[in-house]
């Protein structure tokens, strides 16, 4: 897997019109903006201009997230690629991801993108079962979405990935193969699987109110360690807990958050994280409006330069995501040669159980490790006495 640099900084720029709000979505996300689309594009350029005059290296990723993007005014979007262009060095910009649903992709905005630079597309289908797509939410059926796929297909863009979500209420693991076949049929040479969460109040966690928690536990474990031994027979690498690839094709930019690298997020409630400073947009329509109305001569919204421990806690939480691992050397560097020393029971036990691997170089979860993710970053957080 090739690793971005850490070097140069990734750019986010985050969309946030949907035609309607998912069941399990809790993200900063409009349904009833799509008429003042204009009036963020213009908020979005005067967040531009103020980067464009203090971040000069060049990025080498770029990446827009929602939301739905695709929901985006075709001249908006026009308009916005062409503002990047003049504001910001894309000049080593390998990979620039447009996330784009089922229902408002179409032949015009994939030929605009190609055009603009865009060489992969993220397409948020989550099921390709009607069923599941009611009880998401979703604007899209199973139709559609094949579509849209339809569309992807004939594309000159040759790296694209399918969202899709397990732990639905009710399914079981027939249903999730079907999922999981159905992926295989597409050609895409990606495909990020997420466990649904169950945020608090939202629709569909309230429909779930019923069933068993702690066999719901049990049966999306088996459906996870299914889904890393179905894509690895068939040629995928799951190179993160959630999102497998065919050769040359893992996420670049999402590997810059995960490998410690640095990114711009623009847009409503963006994060940033440049030399070593955390800050982020508001969350709010008013608020970000508010925030970007001028062009300011310092960042607008509090700095945050996090302690030691929050940093190390990051480090080793994404690095454990990733299928390589964390480096022993990067570890030792962190925590010192005693401390990390001072974990090998523990390494020791969780490689009895399972759930750890190590060579002289690395130590890495495995996907019995995965499971107990959380469990584990905080027992080597504690062993290096933290």
């Amino acid at each position: 897997m090739t690793h971005p640099s850490q070097t140069a900084p990734g750019l986010y720029i985050h969309l946030p019109f949907c035609q309607s709000r998912c069941g399990y979505c809790d993200f900063s996300v409009y349904t009833d903006r799509d008429d003042r689309q204009a009036e963020y594009v213009e908020a979005l350029e005067r967040e531009m201009a103020f980067w464009s005059t203090h971040e000069s290296r060049a990025f080498q990723s770029l990446y827009f997230g929602g939301g739905t993007p695709s929901r985006l005014e075709f001249s908006l979007w026009q308009r916005l690629l062409e503002s990047l262009r003049k504001g910001f060095d894309l000049s080593i910009a390998s990979e620039v991801t447009v996330e784009a649903n089922p229902e408002s992709l179409s032949q015009e905005l994939l030929d605009l993108w190609t055009a603009g630079g865009v060489t992969r597309i993220s397409l948020g289908v989550q099921s390709f079962n009607d069923h599941d797509l009611k009880i998401l939410d979703r604007a899209h059926d199973r139709k559609k979405a094949f579509e849209a796929i339809a569309l992807l297909q004939k594309s000159t863009i040759k790296s694209w990935s399918v969202d899709l979500i397990y732990g639905l209420p009710h399914q079981d693991r027939k249903g999730w193969m079907e999922n999981l076949n159905a992926f295989l049929q597409t050609g895409a040479p990606h495909v990020s699987f997420y466990n649904l969460i169950q945020h608090p109040g939202l629709p569909v966690t309230q429909g779930m109110a019923g069933e068993d928690s702690q066999k719901r536990q049990e049966i999306d474990a088996d459906l996870f360690l299914d889904t890393v031994h179905f894509l690895t027979r068939h040629g995928f690498e799951v190179y993160e807990l959630s999102n497998a690839a065919q050769k040359g094709h893992a996420c670049r930019h999402n590997l810059l958050y995960w490998c410690g690298g640095e990114w711009l997020g623009l847009g409503l409630s963006a994060w940033s994280c440049l030399e070593g400073r955390l800050f982020s947009n508001p969350a709010s329509w008013q608020s970000y409006m508010e925030t970007w109305r001028d062009i300011p001569d310092s960042i607008p919204v509090p700095v945050h330069q996090p302690a030691f421990e929050s940093l190390l806690l990051d480090r080793i939480m994404l690095r454990l995501r990733l299928a390589e691992g964390v480096g022993i050397a990067d570890l030792v560097d962190w925590v010192g040669e005693e401390a990390f020393h001072g974990t090998h029971t523990l390494r020791q036990d969780l490689i009895h159980h399972g759930y750890l691997k190590a060579d002289s170089r690395i130590i890495a979860l495995t996907p019995e490790g995965w499971l107990v993710h959380s469990e584990i970053v905080t027992r080597l957080m504690q062993g290096f006495g933290f």
